[in-house]
C-alpha cells in the first residue's frame, strides 16, 4: 500500500493544504509503520527520511511546487561567500554567460535540495503546468503527474447579512512578507489609484499582515498601508479565525498580482469561500482559476527565464485599467462568477477530488510493484 509522510511544521498555506491532503490520504492508505511500498513526500520533507525509503526499496513520490529563478544582481550575490561571489559575478561581467551563472547561483542558494529530491524520486507530482514547465528544463525524462491544490469548500455558508451593501467594492488578499514577487506593493498602489484617480471605491483587506515588508515597499506604500481607510489589515495567523472567515465570506473578489507562483494555495483557500479571482495570468493561476474569475493576460518569460523574484522589483507592469475593468465585471455578474467558483470545486478543486487524484497516482505505482513481483515469481 501507500502512505503519506507528514510532519507538523510551518504555518504556510502550502502546509495547510498538505495537512488536509495527508489526513485524507492516510485514511485510504496503510499506516506508515508497516512499511508501505509507496510513500508520498512533500519537497520539504527531511532528506534522511527520503534516503531511508530508497534504502528500503520503497517507491518515492515527491510533491513539487516551484523553484528559485532569480537573475544575478548585487543583492543576490551578497548572500554568498566572497569566493563564490567572485565566481558567480562572471555572469554580470559577461551577459552571454548570465543564465549559466544564474543557474549556479540559484542551485547553490536553494534549488539543490529540491533537485536532489527529484533525482531520488520515482515519480514527481507538480502542482501546475507552470511548475512542470520550469522544472522540465532540467528533468525531461522524470515520470510526472500534474495535480492542482484543493481545499474544503466553505462558500455555502454565505448569509444574507454578509451580502454587499452596494456602497463599495470589497476585495481581499492574503499577505506574503518576504517574496517581492507576490507584488503586494503593486496591489497597494493599484487600490490607491482606483480610489483617488479612477474614483472607484474599492476596499482592500489584507489577511495575515505581519508588519514586515519586502524590499519593494517605498515610503508612500507604507503610508498608504498604515493610514488610508480603504486598506485594512488582519494580523498573521496559523489557522483561519472567525474574523477572517467573515471577511472572506463578505468580500466580492480575491485580488492578487502574484508573479510566477507555481500554485498559490492562498488563492485556492479564498476561492473556497466562494470568491472569484481577479489577477494577472501568471504561474499556476490559470490552472487554479480557469473561468472562475478574470485573468489579465501576462508573459511570465518577458524578461527571460531568470528574472526578479526575491531581491529585485523589476517586474512586468500591471495594467491597472484592465484590472479595474475585471473587478467591475465581477461586481456586475457576482452570482454568475460565484456559480463558476462552485463548479471549479465540484469539478476539480475540492480536497476530496484532489486527494482522489493523488490516491490514483500512488495506487498506480503500487500496482506496478505488484505486477513486477508477480512476474518475477512466475519466472
Amino acid at each position: 500500500k501507500y502512505r503519506v509522510f507528514y510532519e507538523q511544521g510551518k504555518s504556510t498555506s502550502g502546509q495547510r493544504f498538505f495537512t488536509l491532503l495527508a489526513n485524507n490520504l492516510n485514511e485510504i492508505g496503510e499506516p506508515y509503520s508497516i512499511s508501505p511500498s509507496v510513500i508520498l513526500f512533500s519537497v520539504s520533507a527531511p532528506f534522511g527520511k527520503i534516503l531511508t525509503a530508497k534504502f528500503k526499496q520503497q517507491k518515492v513520490v515527491i510533491r513539487i511546487d516551484s523553484l528559485y529563478f532569480d537573475k544575478l544582481s548585487p543583492e543576490f550575490l551578497a548572500k554568498f561567500h566572497w569566493l563564490v561571489r567572485k565566481f558567480l559575478s562572471i555572469g554580470l561581467v559577461f551577459p552571454a554567460s548570465h543564465d549559466f551563472f544564474a543557474f549556479c547561483a540559484n542551485f547553490l542558494s536553494e534549488n539543490y535540495g529540491a533537485f536532489i529530491r527529484i533525482i531520488l524520486a520515482d515519480h514527481v507530482i507538480y502542482q501546475s503546468v507552470f511548475s512542470q514547465e520550469i522544472h522540465g528544463h532540467f528533468f525531461r525524462r522524470k515520470p510526472y503527474s500534474i495535480i492542482v491544490n484543493g481545499a474544503e469548500y466553505m462558500g455555502s455558508k454565505i448569509s444574507k447579512e454578509l451580502e454587499d451593501d452596494g456602497e463599495k467594492i470589497r476585495v481581499v488578499t492574503l499577505y506574503d512578507e518576504w517574496r517581492p514577487s507576490k507584488r503586494i506593493h503593486e496591489l497597494i498602489r493599484f487600490i490607491k489609484w482606483a480610489n483617488e484617480e479612477a474614483q472607484v471605491p474599492i476596499e482592500l483587506t489584507i489577511i495575515g499582515y505581519s508588519g514586515k515588508t519586502s524590499v519593494c515597499f517605498c515610503k508612500d506604500d507604507l503610508f498608504t498601508l498604515g493610514n488610508e481607510l480603504y486598506i485594512k489589515t488582519i494580523p498573521k495567523f496559523k489557522i483561519f479565525t472567525e474574523e477572517m472567515r467573515l471577511v472572506l465570506l463578505s468580500s466580492d473578489a480575491y485580488l492578487t498580482f502574484s508573479f510566477r507562483d507555481a500554485c498559490p494555495n492562498t488563492v485556492v483557500e479564498s476561492m473556497a469561500f466562494g470568491l472569484p479571482v481577479v489577477a494577472v495570468a501568471s504561474g499556476g493561476l490559470p490552472d487554479i482559476v480557469r473561468d472562475a474569475g478574470i485573468l489579465i493576460p501576462g508573459n511570465d518569460f518577458e524578461n527571460g527565464f531568470y528574472c526578479a523574484h526575491r531581491y529585485e522589483c523589476d517586474f512586468p507592469k500591471v495594467k491597472y485599467n484592465e484590472i479595474l475593468e475585471g473587478v467591475k465585471k465581477i461586481i456586475k455578474n457576482k452570482k454568475y462568477y460565484r456559480g463558476l467558483v462552485v463548479k471549479r470545486f465540484e469539478d476539480e478543486l475540492s480536497i476530496e477530488k484532489v486527494s482522489r487524484k493523488y490516491a490514483d497516482v500512488l495506487q498506480m505505482l503500487v500496482d506496478k510493484i505488484y505486477v513486477t513481483e508477480k512476474q518475477q515469481i512466475e519466472r
